[in-house]
């Protein structure tokens, strides 16, 4: 599908099938790829319990709490990426 131009941004979604990938948000064994995700965890790596002690994860980089540079969170491996949790949306 051809997009127009826009101001020289180019987007870069794929649409991808595995046929072990088991099942996502866009079907069983289909994955989109092209954008950063957020994803919500239990502390033991299962469904999420939607408390306070679960954990986040961005790209598969667990997010710890931190006030540093203006943010909110930032991964528990340093690559200073800014992330700010305001009510349910994220900027990252």
């Amino acid at each position: 599908m051809a997009v127009p131009d826009f101001h020289g941004l180019d987007p870069n979604l794929k649409l991808v099938y595995n046929s072990g990938g088991g099942n996502s948000w866009v079907g069983v064994d289909w994955s989109l790829s092209g954008f950063s995700v957020i994803e919500r965890s239990s502390p033991e790596g299962g469904t999420p319990l939607y408390d306070e002690k679960d954990i986040f994860f961005l790209d598969g980089m667990e997010l710890v709490p931190s006030t540093l540079q203006g943010g909110t969170h930032c991964a528990k491996v340093q690559n200073y990426t800014r992330i700010r949790k305001e009510g349910k949306s994220w900027y990252v």
